[in-house]
């Protein structure tokens, strides 16, 4: 009995570590390290696809490139990711019609993670401001004209009524620029502050260097 849990929790850890060795272990600039080797039907130059667990279901994010394998372990250099390929992701056992309509599938899904700046919001806002304020601007020049005629109207029932098309039209001048002027700082405040920026690529370039089975990076700045 004791013989047979020993077998049975070698077993169970060395799929374990058959599940592990699938994982993504390391991951250095643009390279990352993988507990596979030739032994499991890779080759150098193999493009593999790499997935993540989203919401229960198995989704490819990227796809790296074999370039040397040492100690029962392989390099890889990321070919594509979507979003960033990170320790624990894994991949897929070898198979060739698998792996060939999973590359397909995530080369023709949308990108899903990382989305555009919208500035339509920006746009509508900076356009209406504007469009406002020129009427405010509007109701001001009518208001100043009939300021100007209440100065030299002839009798008092004309000045009287002169200055109160003055002062509507100078009220409606200052709720027009108060409108217009707080929807231009709004496309302002939303496009400077309140839009997500996407993140910049790197203003280096990478590349590898394998030399007596060791992997190098080199940066380029």
């Amino acid at each position: 009995m004791r013989n047979f849990k020993l077998i049975f929790v070698l077993i169970i850890l060395s799929f374990n570590s058959f599940v592990y060795s699938q994982y993504v272990s390391k991951r250095i600039g643009n390279y990352i390290r993988i507990s596979i080797d030739e032994t499991d039907g890779y080759e150098i130059g193999n493009t593999i696809p790499i997935c993540r667990s989203i919401n229960g279901k198995r989704v490819v994010i990227g796809k790296a490139e074999i370039v040397t394998f040492r100690n029962s372990e392989c390099a890889l250099k990321i070919i594509s990711e979507n979003p960033v390929i990170q320790v624990g992701d894994f991949v897929n056992e070898l198979n060739e019609n698998t792996d060939n309509d999973i590359l397909e599938s995530f080369n023709s899904t949308p990108n899903i993670y990382s989305k555009k700046r919208d500035h339509t919001l920006t746009y509508v806002s900076l356009g209406a401001g504007i469009l406002i304020s020129g009427i405010g601007n509007s109701y001001y020049t009518t208001a100043k004209k009939h300021y100007n005629d209440y100065q030299v109207a002839a009798t008092s029932q004309d000045a009287v009524r002169l200055y109160d098309l003055a002062k509507k039209n100078y009220d409606y001048s200052i709720i027009s620029f108060s409108i217009g002027g707080g929807l231009v700082l709004f496309a302002l405040i939303n496009e400077l502050f309140l839009m997500s920026t996407p993140k910049k690529s790197n203003t280096f370039s990478m590349y590898h260097d394998v030399t007596h089975g060791t992997i190098g990076i080199c940066y380029h700045f």
